[in-house]
């Protein structure tokens, strides 16, 4: 059994990788929250003003997983990988995703190069078929519609047995925002918005804005003030 850094918090905030992040000013106040979560370690350098700095967990998928291990064997990407992975010295990567032979191989890899370059992070992940069980439990008692989650309703769902109050940035799923501003799929690339995919993005939007009428969520869709 690993023991892990995670304890019990009070106020969490979640950061997804939506277009709505750009010129959002919301870095210093993702910054005082007691814990912060991320996504598929989405860049922060260049972006600090709008996404803060701060990162204590990470939730990685599939393919993040894997291009993590290719970019430690590339002589062209391992020291920008070794430069981002120290800025997240101290903290938590977790798989939860279905568990492959090739994600094993490529968590394994992942923590010697940890070790090798005495960079403390803990990395997790779960032997049962996350996504899966997840799926099931939203189906038959919140989102009847749900395919399959995404990385960021994982972490939301996850997050709640461990904060009490989660503030979730950067989950908005449309071309653009209350401004009228045009959005892109991620804050720091020009891909254009798409849900054309096995996720349902509307619909865990939805979710989540029904969740922002407690006292425990709150969902961040415009700037930070």
């Amino acid at each position: 059994m690993v023991a892990t850094p995670v304890r019990h918090y009070h106020t969490c905030a979640l950061v997804g990788n939506g277009g709505i992040l750009l010129d959002s000013n919301c870095g210093n106040e993702i910054d005082s929250h007691d814990y912060v979560i991320r996504i598929n370690m989405a860049p922060i350098k260049g972006y600090e003003k709008d996404v803060g700095i701060k990162s204590n967990m990470t939730f990685v998928n599939l393919q993040r997983t894997l291009q993590l291990r290719k970019d430690l064997v590339s002589r062209r990407k391992r020291k920008e990988m070794l430069q981002d992975l120290a800025l997240l010295n101290g903290s938590v990567i977790s798989y939860v995703k279905p568990t492959t032979a090739s994600v094993t191989k490529a968590l394994g890899a992942l923590s010697s190069v940890l070790k090798e370059n005495e960079i403390d992070i803990t990395i997790t992940y779960s032997l049962r078929n996350v996504p899966v069980v997840m799926t099931r439990m939203l189906r038959s008692t919140l989102i009847s519609e749900m395919k399959s989650p995404t990385s960021g309703l994982i972490a939301y769902i996850l997050g709640t047995t461990f904060c009490d109050v989660i503030t979730l940035y950067g989950f908005y799923p449309f071309a653009t925002d209350m401004r009228n501003r045009t959005l892109f799929y991620h804050y720091y690339d020009h891909i254009p918005v798409n849900h054309r995919n096995r996720h349902n993005f509307n619909i865990e939007y939805d979710f989540l804005r029904s969740e922002n009428r407690t006292a425990s969520v709150r969902l961040v869709t415009d700037v930070c003030t």
